[in-house]
């Protein structure tokens, strides 16, 4: 996190405060949220709560493309990252949905 904030704001010699408050505060939300997301996921390591595992990674994984589709249209490099997230989403919704019935 500490790398993409040092890179993204403050290697850019064009880079002021004010055009990029708003990029500044949007990507700490989402570190904020998947942090939250990774932090139910370690409370939900026991076999009794797998569902809620999986629940939690889905969402990290959502949160997690959602800011890279968003960082890629602000100019970041990330794509081969979405590429990852993408079949692992799949992955994830389709044994949250199959285990559900």
């Amino acid at each position: 996190m500490s790398r993409y904030f040092y890179t993204t704001y403050l290697q850019d010699p064009k880079a002021r405060l004010a055009p990029v408050a708003g990029s500044v505060m949007f990507d700490g939300m989402c570190f904020l949220t998947m942090s939250a997301c990774f932090f139910v996921l370690s409370r939900s390591l026991s076999p009794a709560h797998w569902r809620r595992f999986y629940v939690f990674l889905f969402s990290l994984l959502v949160v997690d493309s959602a800011w890279i589709g968003i960082s890629i249209f602000r100019g970041v490099p990330l794509l081969p990252w979405l590429i990852l997230n993408i079949p692992r989403m799949y992955r994830y919704s389709d044994h949250l949905l199959c285990s559900s019935q």
